[in-house]
């Protein structure tokens, strides 16, 4: 994904973040096993916490772009609330960047949240599976090494931390790769995951991934999120797909999900008007089982 994301942006004037996921989400659709939509922000979602560092309530978005993803096969819905940057300049130790220190916190601590916009966004959207760190993460496009490519960074909040043991409102953060030893200065393809048991087992959860190649991997495995298994989160995500359908670049990938996923309810989605609004989107659809065939053929 990597190198083409990068040839098809070559000569973009002003490329910032939106460009550059909407084209993952272009790039996702030329692997034979998923296809992709980006959505364009229409709403900002606004929550309010009650922050630690320097009191009181503080008010700020929620994230900067959901990452939804479908396996056909296991039915596993997940969703990441995903926090995004750009990082144009080089870097001397891989990878310190100015961010916000309360959204960090909000991500980092996943409290429940006040709703401030107009899109009733249940307070336990963020804790709602204390079994998965993936529910809030960081996706981070930086340019390699030398700045001739851009590369993408995907991590949790715990690892990509403050360097000052007094925050600021704009911090510097910094990225600790648990591979650090293997990575030295530069971190181009390392990533680790979650597993169910200290025993071992299938790993169910991507937490996180220094390189977009791997990354792209780990989405289409479904490991990118958590899973939704909350009734109240369940039909707010749906819903929320519902609204997202009119400024999808394929709406179509929206309503097989909506069909396939709900199961029955799906004309009840579809008649249900409820947001202002929604914010910005990449959706996948991807299938474990084809994969699976493929290998054990």
């Amino acid at each position: 994904m990597k190198n083409e994301l990068n040839r098809a942006i070559l000569g973009v004037a002003n490329v910032g973040e939106v460009e550059l996921f909407r084209e993952m989400a272009r790039q996702f659709n030329y692997n034979t096993l998923a296809r992709a939509t980006y959505v364009e922000e229409v709403h900002k979602q606004y929550v309010e916490f009650p922050s630690s560092f320097l009191g009181g309530i503080k008010k700020i978005e929620l994230g900067d772009l959901l990452f939804i993803t479908y396996d056909k096969s296991t039915k596993d819905l997940r969703v990441c609330v995903l926090q995004a940057k750009y990082r144009r300049k080089s870097y001397r130790k891989f990878l310190n960047c100015k961010a916000d220190i309360y959204q960090w916190e909000l991500l980092y601590y996943k409290p429940d949240i006040n709703n401030r916009s107009k899109m009733n966004i249940p307070k336990h959207i963020l804790n709602f599976r204390h079994d998965y760190k993936s529910i809030a993460a960081y996706g981070i496009f930086y340019h390699d090494k030398n700045l001739s490519m851009i590369d993408f960074l995907y991590t949790i909040p715990e690892l990509f931390t403050p360097k000052s043991l007094v925050p600021l409102p704009s911090s510097t953060f910094s990225f600790n790769c648990p591979n650090w030893s293997v990575c030295k200065s530069t971190c181009c393809g390392c990533s680790t995951t979650l597993c169910p048991t200290k025993l071992g087992g299938v790993p169910k959860e991507t937490l996180f991934t220094c390189s977009m190649d791997i990354f792209e991997h780990e989405v289409l495995h479904c490991k990118v999120g958590a899973p939704i298994n909350d009734d109240v989160i369940k039909m707010y995500i749906l819903k929320l797909l519902n609204e997202m359908k009119r400024d999808a670049e394929d709406s179509e990938i929206i309503d097989e999900i909506l069909r396939d996923y709900e199961n029955g309810y799906y004309g009840e989605i579809e008649d249900y008007k409820f947001y202002e609004g929604h914010p910005s989107a990449i959706i996948v659809i991807t299938d474990s089982g084809k994969e699976l065939v493929s290998y054990i053929r």
